[in-house]
């Protein structure tokens, strides 16, 4: 009996390997976007905080400290931003991965039922020949 082989199975392995590479991207543009919320978290809790002396002549250098993480916050907000949109792409490129890659496991199931009915209908045939057979190798000794 020879054994099931299925004719896209190149294609297969392409679209099990693209669906991974979307998953790898993914977790890696949302760990991306966790690093820059903590950043965010950290910089406003510092901003949140205001000033921490009451000496005057650190209170110029405090002010610019404070506007200088407002600054910040407002990169990584816009980073942020950025980084959700190639989050979504990435979203977007796995679902549509995972649906490429459903499509060809569907028609590796049919093709593989296929099969495996040819199969049976093969083993019935030559099961049903060997009565048949083995009453002609009798007649043959009688």
């Amino acid at each position: 009996m020879k054994a099931f082989a299925f004719s896209l199975e190149t294609l297969r392995r392409l679209r099990v390997q693209a669906r991974k590479q979307a998953e790898v991207e993914l977790q890696r543009i949302s760990s991306f976007c966790a690093r820059i919320t903590g950043a965010m978290q950290a910089t406003q809790a510092l901003i949140e905080a205001g000033h921490q002396t009451n000496d005057p002549a650190w209170i110029d250098q405090e002010q610019a400290f404070l506007a200088s993480q407002r600054g910040r916050l407002e990169r990584l907000a816009s980073e942020l931003l950025d980084a959700r949109r190639e989050e979504a792409q990435w979203r977007q490129a796995l679902a549509y991965a995972q649906q490429q890659e459903e499509v060809v496991e569907n028609l590796r199931d049919a093709q593989y039922k296929r099969w495996r009915k040819n199969m049976l209908k093969e083993e019935q045939k030559v099961l049903d020949d060997l009565p048949a057979s083995g009453r002609q190798k009798k007649r043959n000794w009688a």
